[in-house]
């Protein structure tokens, strides 16, 4: 845990110093864009805006919001160690999307096992996306009246074995004695919740793990 919230503390430094560098550069762009009028050069402006000035600046508001969204995880412990799991993808150029609209207070199942699951769908999403031209991992939760869902998507290679491959013993795309991640998601869930249920799709080269906690009663 200590690693993780040294790997959050790093993410966030990296968004200052891209939001610091945005304004920095800020008086520098008001003169190229004032170079550009007074020339009234309309094609070098629009040019500038379009291929240096937009870009830049999405890339910046993107990160800035998928922060954002992450403070309505409220678990701290939790919030950390999702964290260090995206700063990984995006180290790999891998586009992560998400969504979080409510605040998630408290969750039906233990921590530690949480953090394990959805670290093994992390670092299988991550793994797979990485191989794929297209890379991206959407990561959204859900909060219902009666429970909590953790919806993983990613981009995958056609060539993806099925589901029911991925879920036996020892089974891996990744070489011998690695299989252990989803098997050990299932272990985890037989043995200790009967209040969760996970639903494994592939489809159109989308990896999708939904993950539903129900709250005890």
């Amino acid at each position: 845990m200590y690693k993780r919230q040294n790997e959050y503390t790093a993410m966030i430094e990296n968004q200052s110093n891209d939001l610091r560098k945005f304004k920095h550069d800020y008086a520098n762009i008001i003169k190229i864009i004032g170079y550009y009028i007074d020339l009234g050069d309309t094609n070098r402006l629009k040019a500038f805006y379009k291929e240096e000035l937009f870009p830049q600046s999405e890339k910046i508001i993107t990160k800035n919001m998928s922060f954002t969204k992450l403070q309505n995880i409220k678990i701290n412990p939790l919030k950390v160690f999702i964290s260090s799991k995206i700063n990984i993808a995006e180290k790999r150029n891998i586009g992560v999307h998400i969504e979080i609209e409510d605040d998630i207070t408290e969750i039906s199942i233990g921590l530690i096992d949480l953090c394990r699951i959805i670290g093994v769908f992390f670092d299988n999403a991550i793994e797979a996306a990485e191989l794929c031209q297209e890379k991206f991992i959407d990561f959204v939760v859900i909060k219902e009246e009666d429970n909590v869902s953790f919806i993983i998507s990613n981009s995958c290679l056609e060539s993806t074995p099925p589901v029911h491959s991925l879920y036996k013993k020892d089974f891996s795309t990744k070489g011998n004695n690695r299989g252990i991640g989803l098997k050990s998601v299932m272990n985890i869930i037989h043995k200790n919740y009967s209040n969760v249920f996970l639903n494994t799709t592939i489809e159109n080269c989308i990896f999708k793990q939904e993950f539903i906690i129900y709250r005890s009663k």
